[in-house]
C-alpha cells in the first residue's frame, strides 16, 4: 500500500509541532532508538506494572493506548462510583493490557499497540474505523493521509477481533487477532501497527496543520518558520 490514514488529536501539542516542523510522526520505539532514550518502552514493561500504571511506566511520546492504560489506573483509585464515560475508559484500558499480554504470548515480534503508530487503509471503511475508535477519546480528532517514510516492522490485524473482545472478553479472540486471522474472510477490517515513521501526503492538510499551530502556538510556529527559512537558503 502507498497511502494510509492516521488519526491525531489536535490538542496534542507535541504531535502538532512535529507535523508542522517535519510533516512526520514516529512510533515511540523509533524515537527512542534515534534519541538514545533509555526509558523502558511499554512493550517491555511488566504486565503487573501496566495494571498499576504510573507516570514511570509511560513516555511523553507514547501512543494514545498507553494513556488509556494510565487513565484506567487513575480511575481505579477513585472512591466514588465512576461515570459511564469513565467506566468506558477503564474497559478500554483493561482491553489494551490484555492485548499486550496476548501479544507477548502469541506474536512476540509484532509491534505493540502501546508503542506503535496505528494506521488503517485509505478508504471509507478506514475512516469510519478511525472515527469510531477515537470519538470521545480525542478532544479534537483529525484524520490525516500519510505514507510510510521508514519502517522497522509493520503488520496487519483484523480490527473486528477487538470489537468482539470489547463486547465479550474471550481469550480466543486475543489469539485470533495476534495470529492475524480474519473474522470474516469476505470483509476483514484491517488495521496496521507500525514501528517506524509516517509522513503527511496531503498538501491541504499540511497547510491546515500549519494554520492551527500558528493560531494556537505562535511562539513555536515562528521558530519553525525561522528554521524553514534557514534550510531554504
Amino acid at each position: 500500500m502507498d497511502k494510509y490514514l492516521h488519526c491525531i488529536d489536535l490538542s496534542d501539542k507535541l504531535k502538532c509541532l512535529n507535523l508542522c516542523s517535519t510533516g512526520t510522526i514516529s512510533s515511540l520505539l523509533t524515537v527512542q532508538l534515534f534519541s538514545n532514550d533509555k526509558k523502558p518502552n511499554p512493550m517491555s514493561v511488566d504486565i503487573e506494572k501496566l495494571k498499576n500504571c504510573t507516570a514511570d511506566e509511560i513516555n511523553g511520546l507514547s501512543s494514545a493506548r498507553i494513556f488509556f492504560v494510565y487513565q484506567r489506573s487513575i480511575l481505579n483509585t477513585y472512591k466514588r462510583p465512576l461515570t459511564p464515560e469513565e467506566e468506558r475508559f477503564v474497559k478500554i484500558g483493561n482491553l489494551e493490557i490484555e492485548f499486550e499480554r496476548a501479544r507477548r504470548e502469541y506474536n512476540y515480534g509484532a509491534p505493540s499497540r502501546l508503542s506503535c503508530v496505528y494506521l488503517v487503509e485509505d478508504s471509507i471503511d478506514g475512516r469510519m474505523v478511525l472515527s469510531d475508535m477515537f470519538k470521545g477519546a480525542f478532544n479534537n480528532p483529525m484524520i490525516i493521509e500519510v505514507s510510510l517514510l521508514n519502517k522497522m516492522e509493520i503488520m496487519r490485524f483484523d480490527h473486528h477481533w477487538i470489537e468482539l473482545y470489547y463486547q465479550d472478553p474471550q481469550e480466543k479472540y486475543l489469539k485470533s487477532y495476534w495470529t492475524s486471522e480474519m473474522v470474516n474472510d469476505k470483509q476483514p477490517s484491517w488495521e496496521y501497527l507500525l514501528e517506524g515513521t509516517i509522513q503527511m501526503t496531503d498538501i491541504a492538510q499540511k497547510q491546515q496543520i500549519d494554520k492551527y499551530v500558528e493560531q494556537n502556538f505562535p511562539v513555536e510556529y515562528n521558530a519553525i518558520i525561522t528554521d524553514r527559512q534557514k534550510n531554504y537558503r
